[in-house]
């Protein structure tokens, strides 16, 4: 089942939720995370405080293989805890930050989702280095990096990675599934919905058996979808981010 990091949902609906006439806040938040089956950890009051408080946008920070988003400027245990995550909302003026941890569980056949949040502290970001974010160019750069795996992974050898693919998946995953609030951007959601297809593309592509003809090829392919997948994520994030603060009405 192809899905989207909980973080991306957690923070549009957030942002949906505070700047939309007749949207409950609270219930928006909690609507960013109703597609887990068990939730622990998200307090609606806190979001709704940060409201009172002037916040407008909910930004999604998504490290990348180990890697630290660039959006998040926190001490080093903060850092580590969000890699761990595999993701986290940051609220830019204040710089409270909702650590967004998703996992699995159940036997297997009857696997549930379970996403437990914690609260940590990091630097506020300033408004402008959201306001900068060009939906635009992080779709193409995608389609640029996408192209570029694909023949790389042409070269390499092993199970097909085929571009069309990703697009097949995305169109069928675009709707309730990907658990988004209505009235996203177009042009953001377009990235969003092909960024995270990607993403989850590559996730089953490392765990399936590669079919690659020798120790070699199977490290080449790994490195290389492993690199389109930190790259999709760094798209996913900045389109999220885009729609943010579109959303917030920092740009149009």
């Amino acid at each position: 089942m192809l899905d989207l990091p909980a973080a991306v949902r957690l923070a549009l609906w957030a942002t949906v939720g505070w700047n939309r006439p007749g949207v409950d806040p609270a219930a928006a938040a909690a609507a960013g995370l109703a597609v887990a089956d068990d939730v622990a950890g998200l307090d609606a009051e806190l979001v709704a405080g940060l409201h009172a408080l002037g916040e407008r946008a909910a930004l999604a920070v998504l490290p990348e293989d180990g890697a630290p988003s660039p959006l998040l400027r926190a001490p080093a245990g903060v850092v580590a805890e969000v890699v761990d995550a595999g993701g986290a909302v940051l609220f830019p003026m204040t710089g409270t930050v909702l650590v967004v941890a998703a996992s699995g569980y159940g036997p297997a056949g009857d696997r549930g989702t379970r996403i437990q949040v914690h609260r940590a502290d990091a630097d506020p970001v300033p408004r402008h280095r959201v306001e900068a974010l060009d939906v635009r160019e992080s779709g193409r750069a995608l389609a640029s990096d996408l192209r570029e795996a694909t023949l790389d992974l042409e070269r390499i050898g092993g199970t097909p990675f085929v571009g069309a693919l990703v697009d097949d998946l995305r169109d069928s995953a675009v709707g309730a599934s990907w658990g988004l609030p209505p009235g996203i951007d177009r042009r953001a959601l377009e990235t969003i919905t092909r960024a995270g297809t990607v993403v989850a593309v590559c996730d089953a592509a490392v765990s399936a058996p590669s079919g690659a003809l020798t120790a070699v090829h199977h490290g080449e392919r790994d490195a290389a979808i492993r690199r389109l997948r930190g790259r999709a994520l760094r798209h996913l994030e900045d389109a999220t981010n885009a729609a943010v603060a579109i959303a917030a009405g920092w740009r149009s």
